[in-house]
């Protein structure tokens, strides 16, 4: 019998190239089959977000695989696909593009269509993109919210009466109160969620991609009253589902001596060695890395020649006169912070 270490496995697992060698390699070969990403953008960075996951999308499509586009309020961009030299007409028939307006509808597509999807080459999906994920979650729930607000008033309301007609003698049945909020109804759905996506990828041998803006939220600054505003991945830094999700990557606008304008992407290290949100002195385990693209007609192009550590104490590239110098990462919840 061959006991081998986890790491060795997942070695072993086929991937799929995002066209960005750098980033290939901070992944260990490129995107891990049976995995789930997360693709995050900051606001105004939106369009160069869609280039990197179009460029994945072209590398499945030349496997002669098949696509699914969830869409969930952003339309297809099928404008931007055909634009690129890339891009063959034919390559359409392997996409299919399904719209989702509710989170049962998302639900049951998992739990019911995707389920009992017969497995074959011609029938299996290579790639599943759902595209903001986030709003739709974070829409429903704040009506869900605002829903067991005006609940919670009219039970409060009905028991007082309650109270006041029991000394008359009068009896009523109680109106039941919903023992879960909104924000555990959220934590559960996404659970579930991730644990449906992540069932279909086994059983199927794919790769699902979430894509979103990033979320604004606020955080004491030390120990004072001062409040400030920072971003944090669209699904955020906490919950038991995020074991469900391999890598965690962050697209935002950057600035480039050679190119004058492009993109910046930032991968978060693993939930598992990520910052300690109860006590944020302990630094992070694996530093952030940051690798630099522009789009072309072929796709997305690495402008930077490698990686960027982006741990303050080791970094080297945000001298003054470097040529990959970039100065508007975003400031994200538990990272490092940026001198």
């Amino acid at each position: 019998m061959l006991i081998l270490p986890l790491q060795t496995v997942l070695q072993n697992v086929p991937r799929l190239s995002t066209g960005l060698p750098t980033l290939d390699a901070i992944l260990d070969g490129g995107i891990r089959r049976n995995s789930i990403l997360e693709v995050s953008f900051v606001p105004g960075a939106g369009s160069d977000a869609l280039d990197l996951i179009l460029n994945v999308v072209l590398e499945v499509l030349e496997k002669g695989e098949r696509v699914l586009w969830i869409q969930m309020g952003s339309l297809f961009p099928i404008r931007k696909l055909v634009q690129l030299d890339r891009f063959h007409g034919p390559m359409l028939d392997q996409i299919t593009v399904i719209s989702i307006s509710s989170l049962s509808e998302l639900a049951y597509l998992f739990s019911n269509t995707l389920k009992k999807q017969p497995r074959g080459q011609e029938q299996e999906y290579g790639l599943v993109v759902l595209d903001d994920l986030a709003s739709l979650v974070n829409y429903s729930f704040h009506k869900l919210t605002k829903t067991f607000t005006k609940r919670r008033a009219v039970v409060t309301a009905h028991n007082n009466n309650l109270e006041a007609e029991k000394k008359l003698g009068i009896s009523k049945v109680r109106l039941p109160r919903n023992p879960y909020s909104a924000a555990d109804r959220r934590l559960h759905f996404l659970q579930e969620l991730m644990l449906m996506i992540s069932s279909y990828n086994r059983t199927h041998n794919s790769i699902s991609v979430l894509c979103g803006p990033l979320n604004t939220t606020n955080r004491k600054v030390g120990k004072s009253n001062v409040m400030q505003t920072i971003l944090q991945p669209m699904l955020g830094f906490t919950g038991v589902w995020l074991h469900q999700v391999a890598n965690r990557l962050v697209v935002f606008k950057d600035w480039h001596k050679q190119t004058e304008e492009s993109a910046g992407l930032q991968v978060l290290p693993h939930i598992a060695v990520h910052t300690n949100p109860r006590n944020p002195k302990i630094p992070p385990s694996h530093p952030m890395k940051v690798v630099v693209f522009s789009r072309s007609r072929e796709g997305i192009v690495e402008v930077s020649s490698k990686g960027r550590n982006m741990d303050p104490a080791t970094s080297t590239d945000r001298e003054a006169g470097s040529e990959s110098e970039a100065t508007t990462q975003p400031d994200l919840e538990g990272s490092p912070p940026s001198k």
